[in-house]
């Protein structure tokens, strides 16, 4: 580590990445992560400024991230992406690591419901905004912050779809959604009639208020919470006989699979899901069901319309 003297505080390189981030236009989820990272280094090294730094400190301090903290890949990533825009993009610092470094991503498949242990889940669900959020998620295989997000007019922007503002990564689409399930969604907002939120927040204290939660959610600011989510999927999952791991995110991936057990296209599904490009979008490809039986319902169905009209006639 060269040591160089620097007329800036301890903070003014923080300062300094935060704006230089900022004008990346990421997320403040992604710039706090940035500055987490830089934070990280220079609490390993036990130093206040990070600007010291040089190559083999770098690769030292991520060798430590990977082998002593046993990271996994994608925690690994976050902090080679964030010194990467510190020291190469900021600082100009083109060392060749950044170029060297590969991670090994080993992504394991996620555990998938069957169409009856969905339907288990979800009757399982006694509270209405869990059950009507759950079926929404399964429905339309939305992440569970873009539906907790979902606002009234996003129901009424394009026919047949449903609007999905808060997308990974600021982005936006449409995704389909049936007729019935945006009947589900208007019964259950004629519950609570909130002006903005489809899914809003009673909060915690209203008992105390001597309000019904209905009229709580009605006067909500904020969505549901994901905690509140989380606890009340893991009550309902207890109550079931499913034995297999799940969570919100599990319902994703059995709208992926169930969608193509059912012959959607890959490109399509991908659009549905807001995924960056087809590559993972194919996982969904080894999760699928398709029995050996229906294959053969497909080939003689596909030789009596398609080869045997073409046999030479005796």
């Amino acid at each position: 580590m060269k040591q160089t003297s620097h007329s800036s505080g301890p903070d003014d390189h923080h300062q300094r990445f935060r704006q230089f981030v900022q004008l990346k236009s990421l997320r403040e989820r992604t710039i706090k992560s940035y500055l987490h990272w830089l934070c990280q280094i220079e609490l390993y090294f036990q130093t206040d400024t990070a600007l010291d730094y040089e190559e083999p400190d770098v690769l030292e301090f991520l060798q430590y991230v990977r082998d002593e903290r046993e990271a996994r890949p994608s925690t690994l990533n976050q902090a080679v992406v964030a010194l990467r825009t510190f020291y190469r993009d900021m600082l100009k610092q083109d060392w060749s690591c950044w170029k060297d470094i590969k991670i090994k991503h080993d992504p394991k498949l996620p555990e998938i419901l069957t169409r009856q242990e969905v339907a288990e889940w979800l009757t399982a669900l006694r509270e209405p905004r869990f059950g009507t959020f759950a079926a929404l998620v399964y429905h339309t295989g939305l992440r569970l912050n873009e539906a907790r997000q979902i606002q009234i007019p996003d129901l009424k922007r394009k026919p047949g779809h449903l609007f999905v503002r808060e997308g990974k990564g600021g982005k936006q689409r449409f995704v389909p959604i049936s007729e019935a399930m945006l009947m589900q969604l208007r019964t259950f907002w004629k519950t609570h009639r909130n002006s903005l939120w489809l899914f809003p927040a009673p909060g915690r204290y209203w008992k105390s208020h001597n309000a019904s939660m209905n009229e709580a959610m009605g006067a909500a600011s904020v969505p549901m919470s994901h905690t509140a989510i989380h606890g009340a999927l893991k009550m309902a999952l207890a109550s079931t006989s499913i034995t297999k791991n799940a969570f919100c995110h599990t319902l994703r991936h059995c709208y992926a699979t169930h969608l193509l057990e059912e012959g959607i296209s890959v490109r399509h599904l991908s659009a549905y899901l807001g995924h960056a490009s087809l590559h993972p979008t194919m996982l969904y490809l080894h999760l699928t069901e398709t029995s050996e039986s229906k294959t053969q319902d497909v080939l003689q169905r596909l030789h009596a319309e398609v080869i045997h009209p073409s046999l030479p006639q005796p």
